[in-house]
């Protein structure tokens, strides 16, 4: 029997549990593998079909099957995150509807923007919409999440806010991720890749038990690096946007008795990159730029975490502690021209720290199942050095008389309360009511200071009124109701209302001070949706319905610079669906579609300096639809093929909704053979080497975009033994 540490997850599938099945392998657990209400674990129940198909999800914090959770949830299994080469957040996102995640460009991890049904990160200086979780910790912030993901047993992405069951409120979703457990018998896996551009990927992960049943540990690393797809004519630099990235994780498990489950795991990243790049919007030729400037980017992270989960037949308790810093320093040509105008340099760094606590019922039949919760977390954001330099030429250009450097330096500190619950009660066997409720606050405080340095000299000139410990308080409750009804054993409808809600804050950046602080953010979500599952769980098909009401809208007002903003109120209106489907017609192939439409609007939007209305402009970074296909064959022989259709419909990147990405689409394609537990693999991806732009702004008057990758190809050996 696995230990219960190993199977709490519900995630100890076929695959995990018999290694001779092939790499990749793309079926999901048995339902005759089912959840024990007594230790979680798989036990086999002969009565059930041996060839029906069930996905198991942790999304409402205990093991489930995925059709029976009411809730708009994507999921991707371990198997189908190996065969698709999923490694970032950008690729989840690519095969879930209504998740757009796209980092700058692949120069570095400098910043990703991203947004899950059209809320998201676009006013990225306050907490973001979308809560991150990884092994049960709280990710955030744009400039910290490019990081590599690797080692994942699944990924589940709940789409709408998530107030009364995870420790971190989010507005629009979470994307939970789970990387593999430790293995009961000495195990290795290997990955070794090489691609175009002198693309290199290793990865490794080696795990065994210590104590059998009691203490087991597992380690996995990854290096991936490439030499840029960029090439700087005025510097004649052969390749720019090189990348390089290192990064670690350990995690150790300890089950000292039937009741007690105790993990600790430490993570640890590095990047070592060129700058982001920058170029004209409207550019023919997005991977020849002319630049005086090449730059750079670093950054490195690390993260501890302790969980602590204790079962007894009455009652489940886990706390979750964890800590985790994350730094950034870069410089880039912000001119984007051969002329020295400007640099725009960047360093910050956060320090977090958080604490869960859940007491919820045990896994047992009955009426009732019930979570209760507490949350604190301590965020502190320093930037120091960040601003813009500009020469003597763009000096005199903007009719300043002196260079310089036009500096920012502060500190911003958050605390979090939040108290949360639960409730679900069975009154007839078909239909479940649920009531949860959550209240939180939060305390802003921060110290800014603004000066300009007079370059080549020791003249400091102040900018704006510095700021000494400004707070702001604020705090809401968030209510949540869904019914759910088990029309026949084959469908499932459900209906839920849920607040959502984004704290308010203190701008680091505002121009002037009146306009220092902001409210917060709150809406009211409705959803109706439809589970469906035929042909002993062959053939599933899912689809949710949606409609939001946003009230004070963060609507960030970008400056000169392009990053240094003000943050207003406004309103929008969502509206949208959520379709995804899945089949397996014959042993072996499997097909996957999703499909996901938002139609996301100001609402009650104007600029205050300007006048500008933004009523019935499209809301920023969130795309009209986006899709995914994918059909993959897997032989008795070893042939894999795997062909992936994804793309997004037409998106915005400014309010004004003036710079516009046209609906655009990428063909990724697969072909390996597989012997024992080794494959050898080929890759393509965008193979007909479609542009598209990641991110666009406006700085220092004119129009500049950041492109997505071009047409890559390579080669990949996986082994485990």
């Amino acid at each position: 029997m696995a230990p219960a540490a190993w199977a709490e997850t519900g995630l100890l599938t076929a695959e995990t549990e018999n290694h001779s099945i092939p790499i990749g392998d793309v079926r999901q657990t048995p339902v005759s593998q089912e959840i024990s209400e007594d230790d979680n674990t798989a036990s086999e129940s002969p009565e059930e079909e041996k060839d029906t198909l069930r996905i198991v999800v942790t999304a409402e914090k205990r093991p489930d099957n995925l059709q029976d959770v009411p809730v708009s949830l994507t999921v991707l299994t371990e198997n189908e995150l190996e065969d698709s080469q999923i490694r970032t957040f950008q690729e989840i996102a690519r095969n879930t509807p209504n998740f757009y995640f796209n980092p700058v460009n692949s120069a570095g991890s400098y910043f990703s923007f991203y947004s899950i049904r059209g809320i998201g990160n676009a006013n990225f200086i306050n907490r973001d919409a979308v809560g991150f979780y990884v092994d049960d910790v709280p990710y955030d912030y744009g400039g910290f999440l490019d990081f590599d993901l690797t080692d994942l047993a699944q990924v589940e992405i709940l789409r709408g806010p998530q107030n009364t069951l995870y420790g971190l409120s989010s507005a629009a979703g979470v994307v939970n991720v789970t990387t593999r457990p430790p293995s009961e018998e000495f195990e290795v896996r290997a990955i070794a890749g090489y691609g175009n551009e002198n693309t290199r990927d290793v990865q490794l992960s080696v795990s065994n038990t210590l104590i059998p049943d009691t203490l087991a540990f597992r380690l996995s690393g990854s290096y991936t690096a490439h030499d840029g797809f960029y090439e700087n004519t005025f510097l004649d630099d052969g390749s720019v946007g090189e990348e390089s990235s290192l990064s670690g994780r350990a995690r150790v498990v300890w089950t000292p008795s039937r009741e007690w489950d105790i993990s600790l795991t430490a993570t640890a990243s590095g990047d070592d990159d060129g700058a982001p790049v920058f170029v004209p919007f409207n550019s023919s030729t997005p991977f020849t730029i002319d630049h005086d400037f090449d730059g750079f980017y670093e950054s490195n992270s690390n993260a501890q975490a302790l969980r602590i989960a204790y079962k007894t037949p009455q009652v489940e308790t886990t706390s979750i502690t964890s800590r985790r810093y994350s730094f950034q320093d870069s410089q880039l040509d912000a001119d984007a021209t051969s002329v020295d105008l400007l640099r725009r340099l960047a360093s910050f760094d956060a320090t977090v720290w958080s604490q869960e606590l859940r007491v919820q019922s045990p896994t047992t039949e009955g009426p009732f199942d019930w979570l209760l919760g507490g949350y604190y977390e301590s965020n502190q954001f320093d930037a120091e050095g960040t601003g813009l330099v500009l020469s003597q030429f763009a000096a005199t250009q903007f009719g300043l008389p002196l260079a310089g450097f036009n500096r920012t330096d502060y500190e911003l500190d958050r605390e979090t309360y939040a108290a949360f619950g639960q409730i679900k009660y069975q009154p007839v066997d078909p239909l479940t009511l649920t009531a949860g409720l959550r209240y939180e606050a939060s305390t802003s405080r921060l110290s800014r200071q603004s000066t300009f340095e007079v370059t080549d000299s020791p003249v400091v000139i102040p900018t704006v009124p510095p700021i000494n410990g400004e707070n702001q308080n604020d705090g809401e409750l968030l209510p949540r109701l869904a019914v759910d009804y088990r029309i026949n054993p084959n469908l499932l409808a459900y209906a839920s209302v849920t607040r959502g809600y984004r704290p308010g804050g203190l701008n680091p950046t505002a121009e002037q001070t009146s306009i220092l602080e902001y409210e917060e953010e709150t809406s009211w979500n409705y959803e109706l949706g439809l589970k469906t599952s035929w042909l002993d769980d062959r053939l599933t098909a899912n689809l949710a319905l949606f409609t939001n009401q946003v009230d004070n809208y963060q609507l960030l007002l970008r400056s000169f610079d392009a990053v240094s903003s003000d943050i207003i109120n406004a309103d929008a209106q969502i509206s949208g669906l959520e379709f995804e489907l899945r089949a397996t017609p014959l042993d072996g192939l499997d097909l996957t579609a999703g499909f996901g439409y938002v139609d996301a609007r100001f609402d009650n939007a104007r600029n205050p300096f300007t006048a500008e209305s933004f009523d019935g402009n499209r809301l920023p970074y969130a795309p009209r639809y986006n899709y995914n296909l994918a059909a993959q064959y897997r032989s008795p022989g070893g042939f894999l093929g795997r062909l992936e259709w994804q793309g997004y419909g037409s998106s915005f990147f400014d309010d004004a909704n003036r710079l516009k990405q046209d609906a655009f689409g990428l063909v990724n394609a697969q072909l390996g053979y597989e012997w024992g537990n080794t494959g050898i693999y080929v890759f393509a991806n965008n193979i007909f080497d479609s542009r598209y732009i990641t991110a666009a702004l406006t700085a220092a008057g004119q129009d500049l975009a950041s492109f997505g990758d071009p047409f890559t190809i390579g080669v990949q050996v996986r082994s485990r033994f």
